[in-house]
């Protein structure tokens, strides 16, 4: 927790220090909202250590997910925070890096998925469900993680049974990974 108090004696904001202005963006938002749940995306440039310590002080409730290249780097400072989170979105990389860092039984509930392979969520270190996603022919896999994350989380507030989130986030992800990328023209 001291993180949060060393993050602002940090240098001043400058568009050269990107980190610290996501950082700062996160932890206002933190303070600002009384009452609402965060999804966490861990990865480089936000000081993932920080914002979450600041979710547990202000105990809020919180998920959070990893992006390869930073995985390592990110569940490391993570670590501390990760047993209290609602749920942890990995795929199956991120999950072996994640379980060498928190033990499986630690950790509420996590995601795992693995491409075209059956997805599961672990609960406490036992697989409480497992899917196995529509067999599509992907066009671009870009934000499949994102969609489960979403799809799992708003399908678990709306107050449908964790196999069954988790049948509509493998669905949904499938269809994005099915779809043309959106072209942005210039």
């Amino acid at each position: 927790m001291r993180r949060v108090a060393a993050f602002f004696r940090q240098r001043p904001l400058t568009t050269n220090n990107w980190g610290f202005c996501i950082s700062l963006h996160a932890l206002e938002q933190i303070r600002a909202r009384g009452d609402d749940s965060y999804h966490v995306c861990c990865r480089r440039p936000l000081d993932v250590g920080t914002v979450l310590d600041a979710l547990v002080l202000a105990a809020r409730p919180f998920s959070v997910d990893f992006f390869l290249s930073s995985a390592a780097e990110s569940i490391a400072a993570a670590a501390g925070a990760l047993p209290l989170a609602q749920v942890v979105f990995a795929n199956a990389a991120e999950y072996a890096l994640l379980i060498d860092a928190v033990p499986a039984s630690a950790l509420r509930d996590v995601v795992v998925t693995d491409g075209p392979r059956p997805a599961q969520l672990i609960r406490s270190g036992r697989r409480v469900a497992r899917v196995l996603p529509p067999r599509v022919d992907p066009v671009d896999v870009t934000g499949s993680g994102d969609t489960v994350a979403g799809t799992f989380l708003a399908a678990r507030a709306t107050g449908l049974e964790d196999a069954v989130a988790l049948e509509w986030a493998m669905r949904a992800a499938s269809a994005h990974a099915a779809s043309a990328a959106l072209r942005l023209d210039r």
